[in-house]
């Protein structure tokens, strides 16, 4: 881990994916004996970042690390924060390998833009940010996906009722939230439906 030598926040190395648990339904499709490690679902298109693992969103590439969770495989990194590369092994296509991955601070890109959602729409009062490996370092996600981040809710306001410090808005009336200032303009004429994750499950509320 690093630390500044004034003190500071905790930044964990970054290794630059996306990964997800692997389930017993991901086990039986990649043909494992048993549901273990990591599925590799985004390689963030960064030169040293890629470090070997081709990038895939289709979840091809099985990280068969002993660790069983992204949480702990980030703590399995943790300790080799001094050193700049970390051999990690996969299975690609049935075949195991090892592959050398550069250990990074998790970026902040795009840049947060804090803004906090006002107006008459259910959203009043909460306050958002991008969507970035190092927000989501902050808000300790271990899976995650681009859109915006609920960083925090002020106390008495509409947005209270549904959301929390931590969700993610993933749509708004139907349509994609990239950024914030799309969760503005998607908003308009009138806010009818939202959907937002809360520890990887999805749901949409609708309003009249």
């Amino acid at each position: 881990m690093s630390i500044g030598e004034q003190g500071g926040r905790i930044v964990r190395p970054w290794l630059g994916v996306n990964m997800q648990r692997v389930t017993p339904d991901l086990a039986a499709g990649f043909g494992l004996a048993r549901p273990a490690g990591l599925v590799v679902k985004d390689v963030f298109p960064r030169p040293r970042c890629q470090g070997g693992v081709a990038a895939q969103t289709t979840s091809s590439s099985h990280c068969a690390t002993s660790r069983s969770t992204t949480r702990r495989a980030c703590a399995f990194a943790s300790p080799l924060a001094g050193r700049q590369h970390v051999a990690v092994k996969v299975v690609r296509a049935g075949k195991e390998l090892v592959v050398d991955l550069v250990l990074a601070a998790p970026p902040e890109d795009p840049p947060r833009d804090h803004s906090v959602l006002d107006g008459r729409q259910p959203l009043s009062g909460a306050g958002v940010v991008n969507m970035s490996p190092a927000v989501a370092d902050e808000l300790g996600m271990v899976e995650w996906r681009g859109g915006i981040a609920v960083v925090e809710v002020k106390a008495g306001s509409y947005a209270g009722r549904f959301v929390r410090p931590g969700d993610l808005i993933l749509a708004i009336n139907g349509q994609d939230v990239k950024n914030v200032p799309t969760s503005r303009s998607v908003s308009q004429p009138a806010y009818r439906a939202s959907a937002s994750a809360r520890e990887g499950m999805v749901s949409t509320v609708q309003f009249r």
